[in-house]
């Protein structure tokens, strides 16, 4: 069933209003003299209280600066300081071209239509589940930050700090740890300014889709004149509000650089489990913060790049050749979007942008992780014969016991049944959707699949000593989140009524997802050995270089 809850972007927009405030972010319209000087207090106290908290994070890292471990963990929690303290002073710095900005949105959606406000509680709605998603697994790490030393017998804090005195008394231990609560619990500024970008850039995306709609109604020389100054005057907006958020963005995605290569890094430390969860949760935050920004600007260049096939669309023909002129002179300004860039760094926030700067921060991260630790080779291959194992992929010993030779043939033979009953619904799928492309894209992809498990599976049976690859899925959880009954699109030859077919037929997809994420490992498995063949003769050619006579040339042979 389709949800069918939405948004009202003017609730979206005063509820971060209200966030900005608490958060002492957003520009004061207020002439009430003690309304502003309690602001002003509560922004200074704020910024004193990172501070307090910065400078011990600078002494730890410099105090343990040799080890790997501290160092990622000061790293991410100093970067999300260092974010909220840059926040608090760009609204302060940049406070005019705010308020001008927060003045021409409250006046648009104050004198905006009924179909005007459609569109923007569409826009809001899309937009505010996502980020709803985000502000949730915010709040869980906020929580596991807080509370997470209760489970962690050396850190008694909930940052990790060095202070320059001893800590006895209990007053004092309590007073710290308060002060740790409030600053952690205040970073929440970071995602309510985001929202506050996010949201400038939705209602002007938006405000283009309207203008689309009333060039395509244009019939007269009237009706193009006053949509040519709506055009106009929508790209001075869009200019003003990337010209006080470029910078803004350009943090964020430098923040989440840092922020994911040092969670990644802390995550695979191999530490405590507390530790880990924490920087899993701040890793997959900074990634959706960089999507939420990356589809804001794509969605924005999207409808400016689509207005001259609006103009196109139009009743301009037939008219006089002065209108023929100015939807030519319109249609050509229209072929050059309205984007978010900044020279020389980000040259289109968009989702293509988006893929190649998710390329780049991962590749730097294997790089820095192949600096800053050695693999054991041993430990690596019990690892992933281990996972080998669990999934009957791995060959069996010809001295093991018949129970274990009888339990790997039962299993392979389950596991290939399985998939077979997945592959086959699925081309009953692929069959019945040759009308719909992108269902039937879907479905042919899922396919691919299941065929690749399947026929990797049947070779492993007969060529017990080759291994193959097949592709990883996670489509378990997506029909949780989509409006899908089962994760994957499969066609059933008969009625699915009962609540315990529909979970048996769900246990059973996922069953067979989960088996297919199995040849991610045999795909490390096959390019370790590799590797491991090509050290050989690097080690081999090592000693060839050593040999001073015939004699050690036997030796080596």
């Amino acid at each position: 069933m389709k949800c069918t809850f939405t948004f009202s972007i003017i609730s979206v927009y005063e509820t971060l209003k209200y966030f900005g405030l608490l958060t002492s972010i957003w520009p004061i319209f207020s002439k009430n003299r003690y309304l502003w000087v309690f602001m002003k207090a509560v922004y200074y106290f704020i910024l004193v209280n990172y501070l307090c908290v910065f400078i011990p994070l600078i002494l730890m890292t410099l105090f343990n600066i040799n080890t790997s471990a501290t160092v990622t963990i000061t790293a991410v929690e100093q970067m999300i300081i260092v974010e909220a303290v840059y926040n608090l002073l760009y609204s302060r710095f940049y406070s005019d071209q705010f308020k001008s900005v927060v003045k021409e949105i409250e006046e648009f959606f104050k004198n905006s239509s009924p179909k005007e406000r459609y569109i923007l509680d569409r826009y809001a709605t899309t937009r505010t589940f996502f980020n709803i998603y985000i502000a949730i697994n915010y709040f869980v790490a906020i929580m596991s930050f807080n509370f997470g030393q209760l489970f962690l017998k050396d850190r008694p804090y909930p940052l990790n700090l060095w202070y320059p005195f001893t800590i006895k008394s209990q007053v004092i231990v309590v007073i710290i740890y308060i002060h740790q609560v409030i600053v952690i619990t205040h970073t929440l500024i970071l995602i309510v300014f985001d929202l506050i970008v996010q949201i400038f850039l939705w209602t002007l995306a938006a405000r283009f889709e309207l203008l689309q709609a009333d060039f395509k109604k244009t019939a007269s020389e009237m009706d193009l004149k006053c949509n040519i100054q709506k055009h106009q005057y929508l790209i001075r907006t869009t200019e003003a509000v990337i010209d006080f958020t470029k910078y803004m963005i350009l943090k964020v995605f430098l923040a989440v650089t840092i922020l994911v290569i040092s969670s990644t890094l802390q995550i695979l430390h191999r530490g405590p489990s507390t530790i880990i969860v924490q920087f899993f949760f701040i890793m997959k935050i900074a990634s959706m913060r960089a999507f939420a920004y990356c589809w804001a600007g794509h969605s924005l260049a999207e409808k400016t790049g689509g207005l001259a096939r609006s103009i196109y669309n139009s009743y301009w023909i037939n008219q006089t050749q002065r209108m023929k002129t100015n939807v030519l002179i319109v249609m050509q300004r229209c072929q050059k979007p309205t984007v978010v860039k900044i020279s020389g760094i980000i040259s289109s926030l968009s989702f293509r942008f988006c893929v190649n700067y998710f390329y780049m921060i991962y590749s730097a991260f294997m790089t820095l992780r192949a600096v800053l630790e050695v693999a054991d080779p041993l430990e690596t291959l019990e690892y992933l014969r281990a996972l080998s194992r669990i999934w009957t992929i791995w060959p069996v010993d010809s001295k093991a016991s018949w129970k274990t030779k009888v339990y790997h043939e039962c299993s392979i033979w389950i596991i290939i049944t399985n998939l077979f009953i997945t592959w086959l619904t699925l081309w009953i799928s692929v069959c019945d959707s040759y009308k719909y492309p992108v269902i039937m894209a879907n479905n042919l992809a899922t396919l691919m699949i299941a065929t690749d498990s399947c026929s990797h599976l049947i070779f492993y049976r007969i060529h017990r000593s080759d291994l193959s690859i097949t592709a990883a899925s996670a489509f378990f959880c997506g029909a949780l989140i989509l409006n899908k009954r089962f994760p994957i699109n499969e066609r059933y030859p008969f009625s699915i009524k009962s609540s315990l077919a529909f979970s048996i037929i769900y246990a059973h997809q996922i069953f067979s997802i989960i088996q297919n994420s199995t040849i991610i490992m045999i795909d490390f498995l096959v390019i370790t050995l590799c590797w491991y063949a090509g050290a050989r003769f690097n080690i081999l050619g090592y000693k060839m270089k050593l040999v001073e006579n015939k004699y050690k040339t036997k030796t080596i042979y």
